[in-house]
């Protein structure tokens, strides 16, 4: 998994929760509604979008994204399906077991009966 951040300028109606507001905002009175380097929130958003501010004006944000591989994917997606399997009855031992092994002892299992867990 690799994380990188984004930089690029965002008008109001296209800021999200989680962006990085890196210079501050202001109400068209001049009043500080979002601090540079504020992580947005969605209460902060819509405290914002209640005030005059240009929708037009731009902001420059980061925006933090996570790109994984396929075998992550991959990995991701049995857990996902192991542990749907197993929910009903979560003190099952064998759900208990494999929550506890790492991913490479998962990835084991799968492979060598990878029918049990399509």
């Amino acid at each position: 998994m690799e994380e990188k951040i984004i930089r690029k300028d965002v008008s109001l109606p296209y800021l999200e929760q989680g962006m990085k507001i890196l210079s501050t905002v202001y109400d068209g009175t001049g009043k500080a509604l979002i601090l540079k380097d504020t992580i947005l929130t969605d209460k902060l958003l819509a405290k914002v979008k209640g005030h005059s501010i240009d929708e037009h004006s731009k902001y420059p944000v980061e925006i933090k994204i996570i790109i994984r591989n396929e075998r992550e994917e991959k990995i991701d997606k049995i857990v996902k399906r192991i542990e749907k399997a197993f929910s009903a009855c979560p003190q099952e031992q064998f759900y208990l077991y494999l929550k506890k092994k790492s991913i490479k002892t998962m990835e084991y299992l799968f492979n060598k009966n990878p029918e049990l867990y399509e």
